[in-house]
């Protein structure tokens, strides 16, 4: 019998540890930062559960989470929705100076290989980004696409010089000929890391051809050379090398941006989605849902409120706020000048 696995990890790092995470800083090793992640974690569990309730859920860790997060039994919490959680022996990390950001994501390989033993050929399996949320039941359209294709992938948009990383698309390209073996095809397109979804069958595979790229791209540092920057570059020219094909998995998942002041990509049709990634929202929305406990069960059921508490949708109780705060910013500012 088939399965729909998720998973998501998270990487607790060291007090004094330092690596850039954009949206967070670069102090991950503090307690303050890591909250915002095992947060995150508990509400794309919780999302799952309540979508999704016969999928096998799955934790990653490389320790156990804390007992108690603001007020809430953590570990009580993910058992509630049927979290396994599982501890990674080792970790798979570059060296210092490797790169400036997301030292941290190669973890999914070692993700990868664990999930390479606990799933079967015919399952669907995801590793999601813990910033994600599934909005809705994973329809028969999405296990037939992904049996069809073996792979989802979700092709991010941009020129051949948008820069991703440190590497342009055209970069990603000319580098991805320089490792064995060589994918087929010359041009390959940046996938976003949020979204690993894979029939179980090619898991395998998958883990001997990143394992062997991490390989490649320790040594070309050595060697000063040009490599894959974070797990994103690998994952593009693994899935190059399977030759699975562009764009398979963009109808189910978007990398939405919320702030209606710098950048915003809410485009009305988000209620089509199966999977919301609000990398803006760690620290805000994110925070407050997680503090709603149990009440967060009815708020994501109710599609246009949940839209609205994670921003994906500006209700207009947001612009009354707004307004509130930006007088009282003003108010404030005349004070000042007077006195």
């Amino acid at each position: 019998m088939s399965e729909i696995i998720i998973a998501t990890w998270m990487y607790s790092a060291p007090v004094d540890e330092v690596s850039l995470h954009h949206q967070v800083g670069a102090s991950i090793g503090k307690q303050k930062v890591k909250n915002i992640y095992w947060r995150c974690c508990a509400n794309l569990f919780r999302s799952a559960y309540i979508t999704n309730p016969d999928a096998i859920l799955y934790l990653f860790c490389n320790e156990m989470p804390p007992e108690i997060i603001d007020g809430q039994n953590f570990i009580e919490l993910l058992a509630s929705f049927g979290v396994e959680i599982k501890i990674l022996e080792n970790i798979t990390r570059p060296p210092a100076g490797f790169y400036g950001a997301w030292s941290t994501q190669f973890i999914v390989l070692d993700v990868l290989a664990a999930l390479n033993r606990l799933s079967s050929k015919e399952d669907s399996v995801l590793i999601l980004d813990s910033d994600c949320l599934i909005t809705k039941e994973f329809s028969s359209r999405f296990v037939d696409k992904l049996k069809k294709h073996k792979a989802l992938l979700y092709t991010l948009d941009g020129a051949w010089e948008t820069n991703n990383n440190g590497i342009t698309n055209r970069e990603l390209s000319d580098l991805s000929q320089s490792y064995q073996p060589a994918p087929v095809k010359q041009d390959v397109f940046y996938t976003g890391g949020e979204f690993i979804c894979v029939m179980g069958s090619e898991i395998q595979s998958i883990v001997e051809l990143g394992y062997s790229a991490f390989k490649q791209s320790l040594d070309k540092t050595i060697a000063n050379e040009n490599k894959f920057n974070e797990e994103a570059h690998l994952l593009s020219y693994v899935y190059a090398v399977k030759g699975y094909a562009d764009y398979t998995g963009n109808e189910f998942i978007r990398r939405i941006w919320t702030d209606p002041f710098t950048r915003r990509t809410c485009y009305r049709d988000e209620s089509d989605l199966l999977i919301w990634h609000l990398p803006a929202e760690k620290k805000t929305s994110m925070k407050s849902l997680y503090s709603l406990g149990d009440k967060a069960n009815e708020l994501m059921l109710d599609k246009k409120k949940f839209a609205q508490f994670v921003n994906v949708e500006i209700s207009p109780l947001f612009w009354v706020k707004f307004s509130l705060r930006a007088m009282a910013r003003m108010v404030v500012r005349l004070k000042r000048k007077v006195l």
